[in-house]
Order: C-alpha cells, then sequence, then structure tokens
C-alpha cells in the first residue's frame, strides 16, 4: 500500500516538472517573440511624434495648401501643377551601396514670380522640415541630386519626400520642389535595377558604383532601358533590351556623346542594335 502512494506520489512529481518545462519554454518562447517583433519595428525610420506618416499624394496636397509654407507665399511664388510628368527623388537605402533615381507622380514646384538676389533657402528649408515634421516625417542624410543646388530628404516608415531647388540664380527666377514616393517605388526600382545588372554580370565584371540611373523606353512588346553608373569621375552607361519583357544585355554605350546627344556606338554593339528581332525599335532610340 505505502508502495503504491510512493509511485502515485513519484508519477504527480513526474507531471508537475513535464509541465513547469512546458510552461517555461511557452514563455521563453514568447519572450523571444516580442523580442524580434522589437527589433523588426525598430529597423525602420520612426516618425518624431509616433503618428502615422502622411501618405505622399497627401503630403503634396497640404504642401501645395495657400499659406503651408509662409516663404512660399503667393505674393512671392508662381506654383507650378504638372500631373502628366514625373519628377525623381535621388535616395539611397541603407541595405545597398549606392543611390537610385525613382519616379513619381506626387510632386509640385514653385518659382518665384520676380528674379531676385534674396537667398530664402534656408528659411524654406526649416519651414520644409517643420511641416513634414509634423507630418511623420524625419530628415535624412542621403546623397544629394547632382542636378540642383539644393536638396533635403525625409523619411517615414512607408514613404520619402526631397525637397529640391535652384537657391538664388543670376538673372532667372529661383524655384523650389517637393516630391514624395513611396518605399515601395524605391524598392521596385532596385529590384529592376539588380535584375538587369545580373544579367551584365552573368558575363562580365562589374566595377564599383556610387549611382544608378535606369531610363526605360518602351513600344508595343519591346522595352530597352539604358542604366547609367557613376563612380566618382567614372561613368558606364549599358544597354538591355526585352521582347514581352524577356531582358538581355546588348552592350556598353560608355563612349562619348555626340553633340545631339545620342550614343557613339562601337562596331559590336551597332550589330547587336540590328538583331532583326528588334526592327528598328533599338536604332531609333539610340542612333
Amino acid at each position: 500500500m505505502q508502495n503504491d502512494q510512493q509511485k502515485h506520489t513519484m508519477t504527480l512529481k513526474r507531471i508537475a516538472a513535464a509541465l513547469i518545462v512546458i510552461v517555461t519554454i511557452l514563455l521563453v518562447g514568447l519572450g523571444v517573440a516580442y523580442l524580434l517583433k522589437n527589433v523588426a519595428s525598430n529597423n525602420v525610420v520612426p516618425s518624431s511624434s509616433g503618428q502615422t506618416a502622411l501618405d505622399p499624394p497627401n503630403v503634396i496636397m497640404a504642401y501645395s495648401a495657400p499659406g503651408a509654407i509662409a516663404e512660399l507665399s503667393s505674393d512671392l511664388y508662381q506654383q507650378q501643377k504638372d500631373d502628366t510628368s514625373d519628377a525623381h527623388i535621388t535616395y539611397k537605402s541603407s541595405s545597398h551601396d549606392y543611390s537610385v533615381s525613382i519616379p513619381t507622380k506626387y510632386h509640385t514646384l514653385f518659382y518665384a514670380k520676380n528674379t531676385s538676389n534674396k537667398d530664402d533657402t534656408k528659411t524654406i528649408q526649416d519651414q520644409t522640415t517643420s511641416f513634414l515634421l509634423s507630418k511623420g516625417y524625419n530628415k535624412v542624410e542621403t546623397p544629394a541630386s547632382s542636378s540642383t543646388p539644393v536638396s533635403v530628404t525625409y523619411a517615414s516608415q512607408k514613404a520619402v519626400c526631397q525637397l529640391t531647388g535652384s537657391g538664388p540664380i543670376s538673372d532667372s527666377p529661383t524655384y523650389y520642389a517637393l516630391a514624395c514616393v513611396d518605399m515601395t517605388g524605391i524598392d521596385q526600382e532596385y529590384t529592376a535595377i539588380e535584375k538587369l545588372l545580373s544579367l551584365y554580370k552573368a558575363s562580365h565584371q562589374l566595377a564599383s558604383f556610387t549611382q544608378a540611373i535606369r531610363s526605360t523606353v518602351t513600344e508595343d512588346n519591346k522595352s530597352l532601358s539604358i542604366i547609367n553608373l557613376t563612380e566618382d569621375k567614372s561613368h558606364h552607361s549599358f544597354l538591355f533590351a526585352a521582347i514581352d519583357t524577356n531582358w538581355e544585355y546588348i552592350g556598353d554605350l560608355s563612349g562619348t556623346t555626340t553633340s545631339s546627344g545620342k550614343y557613339t556606338i562601337t562596331p559590336e554593339v551597332n550589330t547587336a542594335l540590328h538583331n532583326p528581332k528588334y526592327g528598328d525599335f533599338l536604332t531609333k532610340n539610340i542612333h
């Protein structure tokens, strides 16, 4: 009888010990999941106030409203509305070693009504920074656009905005522009560039570069893309083409260009351009 009670007691202790182990494993698992969740949520650009950032179309709409930026008042600046062409944002993702130029339809431009030597750049930058902070964006460091003297970038968890401008120009009106793009658009641009460069790297050694700018022309089921790569003073231009989105590397266009802006084509590339399957699509867009 006593042996049975001892056996029963030992069984209960074993069950209790097993339950303690199971509960401990569950608690550890929940703790790890919570930690990973917090690490993931911290690997983004937080807004200054913690609020949900305004999306690109609404940022541009709010920025364009009268009085949103006091220094861009209608007394001094004229707003230009263009819903048909894209603006471009220069941005470097933290996961890549080079910057890209991303097209976006969400943009607005202000140009001075009169020429002036007044330099209101800092005031407009400060007012734009305050405006975007209130919309959930923080100022970030990223390579400036080489085409404009003024370039300031702001980012939220889901979008990037960039202020560009001329600063004071002798005998010409000053201008400032704000453009915004979703992070998905940035990711898509990097993906498109990496896909094309992988075709080049399949048979060539790719030198390091700090900026990649892609331009594309599409006609019916044919497309071409030129990727311009920049590293300090060196520059390379690679041509890719596709029929029904089946891309291939065509050739190196890194030679000098003519005064008309057209590329100087090597004999090897010229032969590739005249591939019958592309008809005159490549030749008319390159020569």
